[in-house]
Parts: structure tokens; sequence; C-alpha cells
């Protein structure tokens, strides 16, 4: 387990779906470097690690507070997105 995958275990549900954020916003512009540059090894790295990381961290945030995306490759048994308030209903702690 890395250190960011600890350190995100140990996070609330708040400061969880930020790093979730940051993790997204950092994947996501570096996806759109690498198209502008393909042949950077490092940029290319750097993407894989935030993908990683990011990967992680959604998965520690659904183990501890529920689905945050459908994913094509999950079996849903039970639809329970409403179930609780939404995040900017407080659905957060």
């Amino acid at each position: 387990m890395s250190n960011q995958t600890v350190k995100a275990a140990k996070m609330n549900q708040r400061q969880l779906l930020r790093w979730i954020t940051m993790l997204g916003f950092c994947h996501d512009d570096m996806i759109l470097y690498l198209d502008t540059h393909p042949d950077d090894a490092e940029a290319l790295a750097y993407a894989n690690q935030c993908a990683e990381l990011l990967r992680n961290a959604v998965k520690t945030y659904e183990e501890q507070y529920g689905m945050l995306t459908v994913k094509p490759d999950q079996n849903v048994q039970e639809w329970n997105w409403v179930q609780t308030p939404w995040p900017w209903e407080g659905g957060y702690q």
C-alpha cells in the first residue's frame, strides 16, 4: 500500500472527495498534455501515477461511503444513489 493510499484511508469524506477531484484534474490535464506531447515518457509515467492514485482514492471512498461512479464492469444489484443526501445537501461528513 502506497503512502498516498494510506493517507487517503485516513481522510474524512470531504477531504477524500477533494483529493479525488484533485487527482482527476491531474490525470485529465496530463492526458491533454500527452495529446500534444505523445513522446514525453516522463509525462506518461506521471499520468499513470495520477491514474493509479485516483483508482485507489475512488476505491477507498466507495468502501467507506458508497458508490461514487457507475462503472460499466459493475454489476449493480441495488440502485442506492438517492438514499442519502446529495453533497450539496450536506451529504458529506
